[in-house]
């Protein structure tokens, strides 16, 4: 009896089953190549994002190799909804001279985030970078209106606080941005009073990022892991 009991033991032991969490909302597809898209961005179908700002373009011209784009040319390489972060894959800008100093070409990058979406540039996590010689380099944060008439408060430009870290390939210069994101255009504490619009899910609680003035991310609560913004994801 004594030599029967361990093995007795060992074959009731339970055996933990293991289920892949998904973090896209129920019944959209989870991924873009190797790329995986939480919610509330989603792809495919409008209704899989949380809206249209967060609805993205999953590229299926090389079946085998789909790129999921932030925007034409802009590939992302990965989106964290705990962070509220966004890589994105840009083009380097470059000026290239002959040994007479006349410009033989250039290139200028110009990405627009705009003002009305809730997308931002990161000033913790880029770091903006020039390498040549006798080069100036600079990034401007621009408010414009277009029309026949205008005045001097129409047009404002400063410094703006973009990084950027340069990767070097073979023929070509490219680099990776850390774009921020935030939910609606609301404080947190706006946000919990609708609750009708209040996007974080169970068991989830807001925050007001403190470089941002306008617009909160979720986060879930103490004990609980997953993805605060869909209605069950923190588990």
């Amino acid at each position: 009896m004594w030599v029967f009991l361990p093995m007795m033991l060992l074959s009731l032991w339970p055996v933990a089953a293991s289920t892949a969490r998904s973090d896209a909302k129920p019944g959209c597809q989870e991924k873009c190549g190797n790329v995986s898209v939480p919610y509330p961005f989603g792809i495919l179908e409008p209704s899989c994002a949380m809206n249209d700002y967060f609805f993205l373009n999953c590229n299926s011209t090389d079946e085998s190799h789909p790129e999921l784009l932030f925007a034409p040319n802009m590939p992302i390489s990965n989106i964290s909804e705990l962070e509220g972060t966004v890589t994105v894959g840009i083009d380097a800008a470059f000026s290239c001279y002959n040994k007479t100093g006349i410009q033989t070409d250039f290139f200028q990058q110009q990405m627009t985030l705009g003002s009305a979406r809730p997308f931002m540039f990161s000033h913790t996590r880029n770091i903006f970078t020039a390498i040549a010689y006798d080069t100036l380099a600079v990034v401007t944060n621009y408010e414009s209106t277009y029309g026949a008439a205008s005045d001097k408060s129409s047009l404002k430009i400063s410094d703006w606080p973009l990084s950027r870290t340069a990767k070097y390939g073979k023929d070509a210069y490219a680099t990776d941005v850390v774009i921020e994101w935030v939910v609606e255009n609301k404080t947190c504490e706006k946000a919990k009073a609708n609750t009708s619009a209040y996007s974080c899910g169970t068991n989830a609680y807001c925050t007001d990022p403190d470089e941002i003035d306008q617009g909160y991310r979720c986060l879930c609560n103490k004990g609980f892991e997953g993805n605060p913004y869909l209605k069950d994801g923190c588990q």
